[in-house]
């Protein structure tokens, strides 16, 4: 597995990509919502899971692959993949979030994806590619 040296540090595309993700937790991942940073996403995204709402159900999910393809490093290479590339497709849908509640009485904010988002995303390109480049087994 390729790792990077920084000094005495060496951190591999695993490595890389879990410090992308948990940067992300804590940027705002949408510009137009004060304050919603990832960590706040990702807590309650499970609820546009429960409404069916495919644009907000789909990247919460990607999380939930990412972590899969991370951790279950027994599964074999293809699998790694697919899981990988289905949750970059799947955080590509948060790009059709507009609206988002602002509060209970039913005022949304009208929003662009954030920084957070770049990170997020960034995180599944690095696993991707630290998948891809594993020798198999």
């Amino acid at each position: 597995m390729p790792t990077f040296k920084i000094r005495h540090l060496k951190l591999s595309l695993k490595n890389i990509s879990i410090l992308l993700y948990v940067i992300a937790l804590i940027l705002p991942c949408f510009v137009g919502a004060e304050g919603l940073l990832g960590i706040m996403a990702l807590l309650l995204g499970w609820m546009g899971v429960m409404s069916l709402d495919v644009f907000v159900g789909l990247p919460w999910l990607a999380n939930l692959l990412f972590f899969v393809s991370m951790m279950f490093y027994m599964l074999n290479k293809k699998t790694k993949i697919v899981l990988t590339l289905l949750a970059i497709v799947f955080g590509l849908f948060t790009l059709g979030i507009k609206k988002i509640p602002a509060d209970e009485g039913g005022a949304y904010y009208t929003v662009s994806v954030g920084l957070g988002f770049v990170f997020w995303m960034s995180s599944f390109i690095i696993l991707l590619i630290s998948h891809i480049r594993e020798k198999s087994a």
